[in-house]
């Protein structure tokens, strides 16, 4: 019972519960992720504290992953960051939105490979769920500003991909499919012992 139990709470944690916060979290569309004009017409870095709120980001055309830019902090896993940019601002441009992933680059943080690294028609992020993670990657930005002389005061991370939506009812699938697996363990496993039971019983009346 406990080992099913383990296994429900690992399901619900690891796939269900995410999907449904970054669902609840709010969209945003036509994000400049380095610079944003105010009212008064002025052009300033953006920030990512006006983002705390976010879940699904989809960025403006120009928008791409500086992978020459990336970095990455180990600690048992590798954690790796790549800055979020409009190619086409000029300084001052904000660096607080970041692509993130585990054991997806090198070591030094070349290489990297997260989510839809590769595609062109990536410009979307799903936000980062896994809270326990948030600290190492911190630390990934804090190197990457040090070595790349970047400001980043309000860094939010990202996975990077061309279709968040699909990410998530990715996520949702695993989860009830792990759901159906622990599942029917847990009745072969139930009726496995019965059966033993059963058997057991009939020898010793015999």
């Amino acid at each position: 019972m406990c080992r099913e139990q383990g296994m429900g709470d690992f399901t619900f944690y690891s796939f269900m519960e995410p999907s449904y916060s970054a669902m609840q979290m709010v969209p945003y569309t036509e994000v400049d992720p380095s610079s944003t004009q105010l009212q008064d017409g002025q052009v300033v870095p953006t920030s990512g504290g006006r983002f705390g709120d976010a879940g699904k980001v989809y960025f403006q055309h120009d928008t791409i992953l500086d992978v020459n830019r990336s970095f990455s902090f180990k600690l048992a896993d590798v954690y790796c960051v790549a800055p979020i940019k409009n190619k086409l601002c000029r300084e001052p441009c904000g660096q607080d939105f970041w692509a993130v992933g585990k054991n997806c680059c090198a070591e030094d943080g070349s290489n990297f490979t997260c989510g839809d690294a590769g595609s062109r028609r990536a410009k979307s992020g799903l936000r980062l769920m896994e809270n326990t993670d948030v600290p190492f990657y911190r630390l990934a930005v804090l190197q990457a500003a040090s070595k790349f002389k970047m400001i980043s005061q309000h860094p939010v991370f990202f996975h990077w991909l061309e279709d968040p939506v699909a990410e998530l009812h990715s996520w949702q699938r695993q989860g009830f499919r792990r759901f159906a697996l622990a599942m029917l363990g847990a009745f072969f496993v139930s009726a496995a012992t019965l059966f033993f039971v059963l058997r057991s019983m009939d020898l010793a009346i015999s």
